[in-house]
């Protein structure tokens, strides 16, 4: 048997190393290419990191699943008239496909591909993709990336997508609204910002399945422009005090909602406890 020298042994075992990493291979962009990140489902599974790139948008996925990556853009958070790019890594080959849908969310492969794949990984627990697009593609079947609010949708399956596209996600599925481009900052320290209390009276909780409480409230006069910048959207976002403090209680405020009226309704007297209480 000949036998090697040491050199070419050590240079094939780099070489056998690199071709079994496939897909994985390198670390992919560094993290701090994406200054944003959001977990877009309540069980931690699936994480989109971005950033903008010049005139384009880079995104990093890191889903907890070994199968197929879905990510999209949509008018109504749906999967009717979506934009959508699909991914994964299958027999250690990546694979990224542009997608768009109808109006009856039957998914097409986009003659024009926009996705452009930079890196994917899978390990026994995790994908990770990382991937770019133009803000503006100039394709009837994409969605311009704006400063506005945008609905993102986002699935994954167990399974890769396979050549006919047959795995359905089922419910490992959702939508959240970002602003991709112009993200919120760190929040201003509420104590540098003006605010008002909205408390609402003595409110009894009827012995019933549901109780609708409607209160009417005059807001402070303002002289000068002013922004709301946190009305109370959600319970868990705004501070509620029940008086006496029951957990259990708290527990049972479904939501809020905070509208403002106009007209000759700002000339008249506001009663208080104006309510009503629907089972």
């Amino acid at each position: 048997m000949r036998r090697l020298p040491a050199w070419a042994l050590v240079l094939g075992g780099l070489l056998c190393a690199y071709a079994g990493a496939g897909a994985g291979a390198g670390a992919g962009p560094a993290l701090q290419s994406y200054p944003h990140s959001a977990v877009l489902d309540g069980a931690g599974a699936y994480r989109m990191r971005w950033g903008r790139r010049g005139s384009a948008l880079a995104l990093r996925l890191e889903v907890r699943t070994r199968g197929y990556v879905g990510f999209g853009l949509s008018a109504s958070g749906s999967m009717a008239s979506a934009d959508i790019v699909v991914g994964g890594v299958e027999g250690g080959q990546p694979y990224l496909q542009d997608y768009f849908t109808d109006e009856n969310r039957v998914l097409k492969k986009d003659p024009q591909q926009d996705y452009h794949l930079e890196y994917a990984m899978e390990n026994s627990t995790h994908t990770i993709l990382a991937f770019s697009r133009e803000l503006h593609t100039c394709d009837t079947n994409d969605k311009s990336i704006t400063e506005s609010t945008v609905r993102v949708i986002w699935a994954y399956h167990h399974k890769d997508m396979g050549e006919a596209g047959q795995n359905y996600h089922g419910s490992n599925r959702g939508t959240k609204s970002l602003r991709l481009l112009n993200p919120e900052r760190e929040e201003v320290s509420s104590a540098s910002l003006p605010y008002f209390d909205l408390t609402n009276k003595d409110v009894p909780v009827p012995d019933k399945d549901t109780t609708y409480w409607c209160q009417m409230f005059k807001i402070p006069v303002q002289h000068e422009k002013h922004h709301v910048t946190k009305p109370m959207e959600d319970h868990r976002d705004a501070e509620i005090h029940l008086q006496p403090v029951e957990e259990p209680m708290l527990e049972q405020v479904s939501w809020q909602d905070l509208s403002s009226c106009g007209g000759s309704m700002l000339e008249q007297v506001v009663p208080e406890g104006l309510h009503s209480v629907e089972e």
